[in-house]
């Protein structure tokens, strides 16, 4: 009777456990709101590497210049205060800040560079729940360029309005500004939210992203003496893996790359002959990148 009692036990157990998997298989379909969730003084610190190489040629009479740049820190984001709206001022410190560059195998000094000047200091950003910089403050530090304040307040958070499943995706497109240009970068990203992941511990949405960006031909006029007309034509491709915490509402893991090419101009009269002369360049550079969360 016992052995009967248990048999039918494991059978009534084992005939749920289909029903039990297609129920949390359901669960994890279920759609997921993907935003931040800033909490007042809550500190995150990332570790963060990014390397730029590239190759400028102008013809046959010119040799070709190859560039580097390696950027390695470790920066910690601490909320200071929090909105009705979700939105966040986070204060940005870089710490352990390297940058090194390199012009054809040789070191370039680093003097007054822009990430030199954040290396070790603050930026203050507030941020939307999706991740969009709604402002930039800068107090304390000589950082006044118009175009890296433009670009950080245009760049658009990856995560959509309105909840999503594994297997779904977006679209979002945007401009980013180029100094000294009436019209910016037009950049358009697919995203597919692929799967639900567990990523040091955390329960994390894989994001990935491939980007095309464009910058039809402009010609920007230059005055002084000798007034030259400059002509850029650029486009590139990239992509994009994330692994964000859908619980706690910050970013794991993430990683990136990207190539771009873009053709030059210079056109303008020889103060010798007189005569309308035009040099054309064409330069191509790679672009990756890694940042994770230190626990």
């Amino acid at each position: 009777m016992r052995q009967k009692s248990l048999f039918s036990f494991f059978t009534g157990v084992c005939s749920l456990l289909p029903l039990v998997f297609s129920l949390s298989v359901f669960a994890e379909e279920q759609p997921v709101k993907l935003e931040f969730r800033y909490r007042q003084g809550q500190q995150l610190r990332y570790r963060y590497e990014m390397m730029l190489e590239g190759k400028w040629e102008a013809g046959e009479d010119t040799p070709e210049t190859h560039f580097a740049t390696r950027v390695q820190s470790r920066l910690s984001m601490t909320t200071r205060e929090v909105g009705e709206d979700g939105s966040a001022w986070v204060d940005v410190h870089y710490e352990d800040f390297d940058l090194s560059q390199t012009v054809n195998g040789k070191e370039v000094p680093q003097e007054g560079n822009l990430m030199e000047v954040l290396g070790g200091r603050a930026i203050s950003l507030r941020y939307q729940k999706d991740g969009k910089v709604l402002e930039v403050a800068d107090p304390a530090n000589p950082v006044k360029d118009l175009s890296f304040q433009q670009l950080l307040e245009q760049i658009q958070g990856v995560f959509p309005e309105r909840p999503v499943r594994p297997g779904e995706g977006w679209v979002r497109e945007l401009q980013l500004p180029m100094e000294g240009f009436e019209q910016g970068v037009t950049a358009r990203y697919q995203n597919n939210f692929e799967s639900v992941e567990t990523v040091k511990n955390r329960r994390c949405a894989k994001i990935v992203s491939t980007v095309d960006f464009s910058f039809p031909e402009t010609v920007l006029p230059m005055e002084g003496e000798t007034p030259l007309k400059v002509s850029v034509d650029m486009m590139g491709q990239g992509t994009l893996k994330q692994y964000f915490d859908i619980t706690e509402g910050v970013m794991v893991q993430a990683e990136g790359q990207s190539t771009t090419e873009s053709l030059q101009s210079v056109s303008g009269l020889n103060p010798e002959t007189g005569a309308e002369e035009t040099i054309k360049s064409r330069s191509t550079i790679t672009m990756s990148f890694e940042t994770e969360l230190e626990e």
